[in-house]
């Protein structure tokens, strides 16, 4: 029996933990159950990503610095192909409630969103969405304030067709001059930004009610 503080420790070498905090006990069970993003936040107010050990199995617990915006917003992830992994870390930044999905399971994009403690719709890899993916992603696309979706994967799978069915879609490109347009004025398809203008893009939501895209910059086919 031991009190450890280095939670990656714990993880590492105990069979199970009992998470104590103000005196009361939040949790107890195997590492892999109790090491959340959301429990150590509860417990220690500290911001965590929760990954797996590619050697031992075992969860590792990295420190993040605390998010630097309050973007009191519900933003959907739309990803594939990896090309959602570097809005993750901008939103978690930006202290949005974010959710991600369908992603391939196992994929970069599955594993970033689960160690930021994100909820993620997950597929077999190289596999088509099916029925039941397809829907739980709507439902989170239709209860997020904002859909995110990176250029290079806005036409994957079923991802054009969750799109469509968004109250509020952020097409973010190199190919976009600014972080904003200096007018303004979005396209057909929504408002693209380049990658420093999409946190700016979800909060212009509140003023805005056409459509919006975001992209990573990746290269279109």
């Amino acid at each position: 029996v031991a009190a450890i503080h280095d939670l990656d420790l714990a993880a590492r070498y105990c069979d199970e933990l009992v998470l104590v905090a103000d005196g009361r006990v939040l949790d107890s069970g195997a590492p892999a159950e109790v090491l959340t993003p959301k429990a150590v936040r509860d417990a220690f107010d500290a911001r965590v990503a929760v990954g797996t050990d590619p050697v031992t199995g075992e969860p590792t617990v990295t420190p993040l610095p605390e998010a630097t915006g309050d973007l009191e917003k519900s933003v959907h992830v739309l990803g594939g192909g990896d090309a959602a992994t570097p809005l993750l870390g901008t939103l978690a930044d930006a202290g949005a409630d974010v959710t991600v999905g369908p992603v391939a399971s196992g994929s970069l994009d599955h594993e970033t969103a689960t160690r930021l403690g994100f909820d993620a719709v997950t597929v077999p890899p190289f596999a088509e969405p099916d029925t039941d993916a397809v829907a739980r992603a709507g439902a989170l696309v239709a209860e997020a304030d904002a859909t995110v979706v990176p250029e290079a994967a806005a036409d994957w799978g079923k991802n054009r067709r969750l799109r469509r069915d968004a109250a509020g879609v952020i097409v973010v490109s190199d190919d976009v001059a600014g972080d904003l347009p200096d007018d303004g004025a979005p396209l057909a398809d929504g408002l693209r930004v380049a990658p420093g203008g999409l946190v700016e893009a979800i909060g212009a939501l509140d003023v805005a009610h056409e459509q919006f895209a975001v992209a990573d910059g990746g290269d279109r086919d």
